[in-house]
């Protein structure tokens, strides 16, 4: 697996949803969506107000490697399933990263890197990545 697949199913809520949401504590409402309204989802968004755009829903699936897929349920807002391996039988795709992405870590900051793999080492590692892969399946 090496890119990422967003497949949208279905939502649930508007721009007005989100104007409706954020308008409430004044108990006002909008009927149809205006320049006021979309000037305020603006404001909303720019200045970091996010819960009236939690009042709506997306559903899709994602298809992404690991360390990708915990990104997002550790920044998510939303509910989220995932396919099971013990109730299916479908073919595993492992991430494997690229050779030339193969990079070596920080001696000081955990969060980042120092540059590139040697190309003979990135390319050692990226045969063992296949050989588990393969063994464990």
């Amino acid at each position: 697996m090496s890119k990422i697949k967003v497949t949208y199913i279905d939502h649930m809520g508007t721009d007005l949803t989100v104007v409706r949401s954020a308008r409430i504590s004044f108990a006002k409402s909008s009927e149809i969506l205006t320049e006021k309204d979309e000037k305020l989802i603006k404001y909303l968004a720019e200045h970091s107000h996010f819960t009236p755009f939690e009042h709506c829903q997306l559903t899709c699936i994602i298809e992404a490697p690991m360390p990708i897929r915990m990104h997002i349920m550790r920044h998510r807002t939303g509910k989220f399933n995932e396919l099971s391996r013990r109730y299916t039988s479908a073919d595993i795709e492992f991430y494997i990263p690229p050779i030339d992405d193969m990079r070596i870590q920080s001696k000081n900051n955990k969060q980042a890197s120092e540059g590139t793999l040697d190309s003979l080492v990135a390319k050692n590692i990226h045969a063992e990545f296949d050989i588990h892969y393969q063994q464990m399946f």
